[in-house]
Order: structure tokens, then C-alpha cells, then sequence
């Protein structure tokens, strides 16, 4: 996401997107097996015009609720719940859960990853759910389903903030696997 925000500004040649790492505090995160992520910002000071929530590194739908999970990303929701109702909170794959149990969702179309849909159902019977979209616009809190949602969310994004043809180029440079339009006939 950072990539294709800094991508876009370079291409247009100008500020589109500006990007900062934002946590519920200044802990580092540490990413499943990966590197760990260092917030500059706590997300109630990050004065954003709206928030990307990752997916979580979740192998089974009992990880949501598992009670060391629960634990771990409280402090994530309350920070979700404390923002502004004016700022945008875009999530894909997992990560909708958080934004979920903040309660910004409830009343709104949302998707999700597909093999969570009971739980979420479940546990957020408010939320509209639409599995099987692959991106849900609907207000402030845009979803994406599957661990590469990010690059749907950003395409939207970028799409009313770039001309056709610098998109394409986006598309074409930094888009791996390229996305590709399915026939409705697949999606379900």
C-alpha cells in the first residue's frame, strides 16, 4: 500500500496519497514471521483523513476469538472506536474484524475473507455482510475480502485521485498477480 501511494505521487507528480505508520501507541507490531513495523504516529493524534486496517495473521476463524488475540488487539479497537466519525476506515481480509468490534461498521454493506463468514456473522449480525464481493463500498468504511485487499481499496482510492493512464501505469509496474475482472457467473 505504502508502495503504491508513494508510486502515485511520483507518477502524478504531486501529493496524492501521503502515508505515515500509525498504532494504537508507539510499540512496535511485529508482523507474523516478518519484520516488525515501528508506529510514528498513535492513532488518535495521526490526524487522518482515513486509516488502513490490515489483515491479522490468523491460520483458523477460532483465532478471532481466541483470548491472547482478544487481548492483543483491544487496544487496536479502542483506537478505531476514538476516531472521528469523519475519518475513513478502510480494512481488508481480518483486519475487518477490528473495525467490526469498534461498531464503525454496524448498519453498513461490508465484505470480508470468505472463510470467516460464520464467525462474523455471528459475532456482528448488524454488519450487512456480502462475502461474495470482493470490494463493499458503503460510506466511510470500505472492505476488501482476501489477504491481497489492499489492492482493491487502493485502486479505488486512486482511482478519483489519478488520470486513467497514470492508474494504468500503477497497474502495469506494480501490480502482482494483475488484477483481473471475473465473470459474475465465478463469484459466488
Amino acid at each position: 500500500t505504502a508502495d503504491l501511494a508513494r508510486a502515485a505521487n511520483l507518477r502524478a507528480q504531486r501529493p496524492v496519497i501521503t502515508t505515515c505508520w500509525a498504532g494504537a501507541d508507539l510499540q512496535p507490531v511485529p508482523t507474523w514471521q516478518g519484520p516488525t513495523l515501528t508506529p510514528s504516529v498513535a492513532l488518535e493524534q495521526a490526524e487522518a483523513d482515513a486509516v488502513l486496517v490490515p489483515g491479522l495473521w490468523l491460520s483458523s476463524p477460532n483465532g478471532l476469538q481466541a483470548p491472547h488475540q482478544q487481548q492483543q488487539i483491544a487496544p487496536a479497537v479502542e483506537a478505531l472506536r476514538a476516531l472521528p466519525r469523519r475519518t475513513h476506515v478502510w480494512s481488508y481480509c481480518a483486519g475487518v474484524a477490528l473495525v467490526a468490534a469498534s461498531g464503525r461498521m454496524r448498519g453498513r454493506n461490508a465484505t470480508a475473507t470468505w472463510w470467516l463468514r460464520d464467525p462474523l456473522q455471528k459475532q456482528f449480525g448488524a454488519v450487512p455482510w456480502r462475502f461474495d464481493d470482493p470490494l463493499v463500498e458503503d460510506g466511510p468504511t470500505p472492505t476488501a475480502a482476501g489477504a491481497n485487499g489492499h489492492l482493491p481499496l487502493m485502486l479505488h482510492a486512486l482511482a478519483s485521485r489519478l488520470d486513467a493512464a497514470a492508474l494504468a501505469d500503477l497497474q502495469a509496474l506494480l501490480m502482482l498477480p494483475r488484477p483481473r475482472t471475473i465473470h459474475p457467473a465465478f463469484a459466488g
